[in-house]
């Protein structure tokens, strides 16, 4: 039209000149020309050759036209490569002069980037429509919306309506496709990726629950290289950008990734569950291929054990037999003496060497037996070789003979113990142990009797361990690791003892772990593995080695994690699966090695629950419980695999809980608890379903069901006359009455009861604990005294009596510091210990001091791995603080009540029925009335 037109030169994603054109030397090259150029363009002037053409050359110098040219130069680029265009701001100043940051739109630009290019293709009610979807359901005043977004959503619209043949954008093709949009763009985003790549996406960049998770971008890149992204890492994260599904950005110096909008998070997660239930599904049917071929295998196991069985048997009837008749034919040597001296020496070496044959093939038995659950047969064979030995008169009792008797009695005493019957073990044990103390009474010192010794001392220890009685089982593994060290300190001691070494090491480590000790118990556990890998362990050379270290490994995989190396805890726990795997394709249907796996995932779960991942807490629970019924279903008769059992169900019920899922965690319960109703209890399943019972009381009477209440308190103390009986320690007799009190405690206060007499029957309780344990109780024993103390405060509180709150809150945190290394899930407890001591101070009307005390505690909630965790009752432990917060501080109250009472309405509905949670939000509600 004859006027001028002023040219617009757009570079976009101009970071690629730092990225992409960066890949090799050529690149590099025609990059730094670009800039070179550009920069000429960008501050309007001659080119360096010009230059130097018209130094050399004035008469060109009338051909140029050297005024300023009327044009504009827009530059985009990602915010993250700014610092990189900066670089370049000594040749090209101009470009720090006009510069905007495109941010996210809000509602009404975004409807506007909508409406003015649409024009009639969309009107005003669906492109509302079309924002408040990109914006995550947000309404426009409101609305944050990222423009790619906007854009694919928009152009995937407009392609569908094309597709349908309509001339406008309506409502129904909107709700129509929404879903089918982003799906289509997050399939097509990852169409040309790996599956791992996807799989780094989803349980990278997204919580358990469904929310944005950022990370750092070295974080992602090393997932994605293990991915083996092709072509590399680099190049795919840049690819995911630049395709919109991920975006780059820097806080605080670091750059990190996350999905562009939280839009997207619906379609992945709904990714990633198709996945993990395709992934579950293919592992069920790989499980349930491996079960029955494990089921195969076990059969034949079971034949070779059970011809194995015979031929022992036939050997040992022979042995019993060979040295009755050695014994009997002394007898008849004894009566011509003078003739048969030579008669009654080859006699008694006979029934010697059938003795030690006895010895020897229940030892042999014992191992083959065992990890196939027959101890029965090995129990049988072991009771008569007791009988042989009973039966011989007191003139034919050698030393070598009363040591072989000691040991066949420990070895059935071993087997009693295996089976629950601790008390009839004891009987055995006591008699092996007094036949080898009258040998070395009288001077027998020899090799043999003190590897006998030790070999009588390791069945005690599992007994006394068996029985909850900790200290003294340490006491026995010490004592008798001394007693062999003679043994031990000689070049190339026997294999026997070294061998015995290992085993009592491993159950004095048992012991330190269930005494509170983990310390004590890693250094016991790993000089019983260095003895085990010695012995082949590894390389599965010697089954029992293997063994023996599988099932330390999940012991040492827990004291680990109770002093927070959750990470060695991991590695440990990873090593003990992948080996039992090991031990059981060796010998299928192998007891040992499938409970230390099942044990191993329990352990891997207890680490994601001390970081308040449940949920995948869970995923690991489940692997735990269904090694665990394969066990139980193969020794259907073992106390010890029942017990694993119920401790599988419970610690489901303990995760369902904390998800809110409270019916489900019920049934979990109710399973644990009626499991094996009819079996043999030992001390310590004993106390494992008194404290469960305990809890189910509590958890009965906060469902409002006080008859269930009260039949779990009676069975609670049921168990507490199980603990006397079976000869559970002091210790352990009395932290069970401490439980005991302390749900009577919490039932009064969920029924509104008689809070003095509860509060006195708990103070009585402390009283006697505390001459039990001294000044030094074990961690448990610790967070025992400190539940108690806290529940004596808030009985207290609701008697409206602050200063003996006060006073006891103050004692539970002194009990709380005895774990040095509490979890951030033990730190939910310590921080609810705080909340309610201030609330105590708040009411006397020391805020500054209550201020300080609840620091900590709102500093806890605030954590971002708190708040994104996914266990719903830690809204309730944050609902408690914050209402502390609000009483410390007066002229914030409301604020922090506003936000207890949205915290704790945020909890599912089955949680916010139970009394115990709903204590609190009837205590919000009445400061909110004041």
């Amino acid at each position: 039209a004859g006027k001028p037109v002023i040219p617009l030169l757009i570079f976009d994603q101009f970071e690629e000149i730092f990225t992409l054109a960066q890949a090799d030397d050529a690149g590099r090259k025609r990059a730094a020309q670009f800039i070179e150029d550009l920069a000429d363009l960008v501050e309007n002037r001659p080119p360096k050759e010009l230059e130097a053409r018209l130094e050399n050359d004035d008469s060109i110098i009338e051909r140029f036209d050297f005024g300023r040219a009327d044009y504009r130069i827009l530059i985009a680029l990602r915010e993250d490569y700014l610092a990189h265009l900066e670089g370049v701001k000594s040749a090209m100043p101009s470009i720090t002069q006009n510069r905007m940051r495109l941010a996210r739109m809000n509602g009404q630009q975004a409807l506007a980037a909508v409406m003015k290019p649409g024009g009639k293709l969309v009107s005003q009610e669906v492109a509302e429509a079309i924002v408040r979807f990109t914006a995550g359901g947000s309404e426009l005043p409101n609305a944050e919306v990222e423009p790619s977004l906007l854009s694919l959503i928009c152009r995937e619209l407009n392609n569908a309506r094309i597709a349908q043949g309509k001339s406008e954008m309506s409502a129904d093709l909107l709700a129509g496709s929404n879903e089918t949009i982003l799906n289509e763009f997050y399939e097509r985003a990852l169409a040309d990726q790996p599956p791992a790549v996807r799989k780094v996406i989803e349980d990278h960049l997204l919580t358990e629950s469904g929310y944005r998770e950022n990370l750092a971008e070295e974080r992602v890149l090393k997932a994605f290289t293990t991915a083996e992204a092709k072509p590399d890492a680099v190049t795919t994260l840049a690819i995911l950008v630049n395709r919109r599904l991920l975006r780059i950005e820097e806080r605080l110096d670091v750059r990190r990734v996350e999905l562009t909008h939280d839009v997207l998070c619906g379609v992945v997660k709904a990714s990633r569950e198709q996945r993990l239930e395709r992934e579950a599904k293919e592992a069920a049917e790989k499980n349930l291929a491996a079960q029955k071929e494990r089921a195969r295998a076990t059969k034949r196991a079971l034949i070779r054990a059970r011809q194995i069985a015979i031929g022992c048997a036939a050997l040992s009837v022979v042995a019993i037999g060979s040295a009755i008749f050695g014994y009997f034919s002394a007898q008849r040597a004894q009566v011509a003496e003078a003739e048969a001296q030579k008669t009654r020496a080859v006699s008694e070496s006979s029934r010697g060497e059938a003795e030690k044959l006895v010895v020897f093939i229940l030892d042999d038995f014992y191992e083959e037996m065992s990890p196939i659950g027959r101890l029965d047969v090995v129990g049988g064979l072991a009771k008569k070789a007791v009988e042989y030995y009973k039966q011989l008169p007191s003139e034919a009792r050698t030393p070598e003979t009363q040591r072989n008797s000691a040991l066949a009695q420990s070895r059935y005493a071993s087997v009693l113990t295996s089976q629950g019957k601790s008390d009839e073990a004891k009987t055995l044990i006591d008699e092996a142990s007094a036949t080898i103390k009258s040998l070395r009474d009288g001077g027998d010192s020899s090799d043999d009797t003190l590897i006998a010794e030790a070999r009588v001392n390791r069945v005690v220890t599992d007994n006394f361990s068996n029985r909850n009685d900790q200290a003294s089982a340490i006491k026995v593994a010490v004592d008798a690791l001394e007693k062999l060290k003679p043994v031990l300190v000689k070049p190339n001691p026997p294999k026997t003892a070294r061998w015995v070494e290992a085993e009592l090491n491993g159950y004095a480590g048992f012991s330190y772990l269930r005494s509170g000790q983990p310390q004590e118990a890693i250094k016991a556990y790993q000089r019983s593995r260095a003895i085990a890998k010695e012995f082949g362990a590894l390389e599965l050379t010697y089954l029992p080695a293997t063994s023996g270290y599988v099932v330390t490994g999940w012991q040492m995989g827990e004291a680990l994690g109770a002093l927070g190396k959750n990470d060695e805890a991991k590695v440990v726990l990873d090593e003990t699966i992948a080996l039992a795997d090991k031990l059981i394709t060796v010998r299928p249907g192998h007891r040992r090695a499938l409970g230390a796996k099942a044990t191993a995932f329990s352990q891997l779960a207890q680490i994601d629950a001390n970081r308040l991942q449940v949920a995948a807490a869970m995923r690991s629970l489940h692997e735990s419980q269904s090694v665990q019924l394969e066990v139980t279903a193969l020794d259907p008769g073992s106390s010890g695999s029942q017990n694993n059992l119920r401790v599988g169900y419970y610690s489901l019920a303990a995760g369902l809980f904390s998800l809110g899922r409270v019916d489900e965690a019920w049934q979990q319960t109710l399973l644990a608890l009626n499991l094996g109703k009819d079996e043999r209890v030992s001390g310590f399943s004993a106390q494992n379903l008194l404290f469960w019972h305990a809890e189910a009381a509590s958890t009965a009477a906060s469902k409002g069901d006080m008859n269930r209440a009260k039949l779990d308190i009676a069975a609670a103390e049921r168990y507490f006359v199980v603990l006397k009986v079976t000869g559970a320690s002091e210790r352990g007799r009395a932290n069970g009455s401490g439980r005991i009190a302390v749900t009577r405690g919490e039932i009064a206060l969920m029924t509104r009861g008689d809070f003095a007499a509860a509060r006195t029957e708990i103070e009585q309780s402390i009283a006697a604990r505390t001459v039990v344990f001294g000044d030094k109780p074990s961690v448990f024993a610790a967070g025992l005294f400190a539940a108690q103390h806290a529940n004596v405060a808030e009985l207290s509180m609701a008697l409206g009596e602050d200063i003996p709150a006060e006073s006891n809150l103050r004692k539970a945190l002194v009990f709380f510091q005895f774990n040095e290394t509490p979890s951030l899930a033990d730190q939910a407890s310590i921080h609810d210990a705080r909340a309610l001591l201030a609330m105590t101070l708040a009411r006397q009307g020391k805020f500054e001091e209550a201020n300080k005390v609840v620091a900590p505690a709102l500093a806890y909630y605030r954590l971002p791995v708190v708040q994104k965790s996914d266990a719903e009752t830690m809204k309730f432990y944050n609902a408690r603080t914050l209402l502390g917060v609000a009483l410390a501080n007066p002229a914030e109250k409301n604020k922090y009540l506003t936000e207890a009472a949205l915290r704790y309405d945020s909890m599912p509905p089955a949680l916010r029925r139970l009394k115990n949670f709903a204590r609190i939000r009837d205590e919000i509600a009445r400061e909110m009335g004041k």
